[in-house]
């Protein structure tokens, strides 16, 4: 995917649509969602809501795009975007899950957003209290590590005094 580019995940979604072998689609899903080029990405998560895109491989597209630093901005603007189209999409199990989906920040101008986004979708449709609380939770923990490591790192990285 990352070598490849476009042509690559072209090739990729017109292939998955034609196939019937699940874990063939799942690892070419799982390659979408490590897309790094941020136009490649976008089309990704835009094959990942078509209805002949399966579940599994919409959550391997999102999550992998959740994951990256790279590509997590342009997913959480999608997913803000497209909130309502996903949970269309999503079985009334798996509905709860996509709470839990941008819990990969690890600042607090983010969690801010996200909290600030989801709270009001978890009071309207009934649903999702305890992810929207994991991702909240791994925020802040990502956060606190990050504040307590940050010292350690900054030295690691400079190396030793002269």
């Amino acid at each position: 995917m990352q070598e490849d580019g476009k042509p690559f995940a072209d090739e990729l979604m017109r292939r998955a649509w034609e196939s019937d072998d699940g874990l063939w689609r799942q690892h070419a899903a799982q390659a979408l969602g490590a897309a790094e080029d941020p136009n490649v990405a976008a089309q990704a998560r835009t094959f990942a809501l078509d209805e002949r895109t399966r579940l599994n491989e919409l959550f391997a597209i999102s999550n992998g795009h959740f994951e990256s630093p790279t590509t997590r901005d342009g997913a959480w603007s999608w997913y803000r975007e497209n909130f309502a189209a996903v949970m269309r999409r999503l079985p009334g199990f798996a509905r709860p899950y996509a709470f839990e989906v941008p819990g990969n920040f690890c600042d607090a101008k983010h969690r801010a957003n996200v909290e600030e986004f989801l709270a009001p979708q978890v009071r309207e449709l009934g649903m999702g209290e305890l992810e929207f609380a994991r991702a909240l939770e791994n925020i802040d923990l990502c956060v606190a590590l990050k504040q307590a490591h940050a010292q350690d790192i900054r030295a690691a990285l400079e190396g030793p005094s002269p």
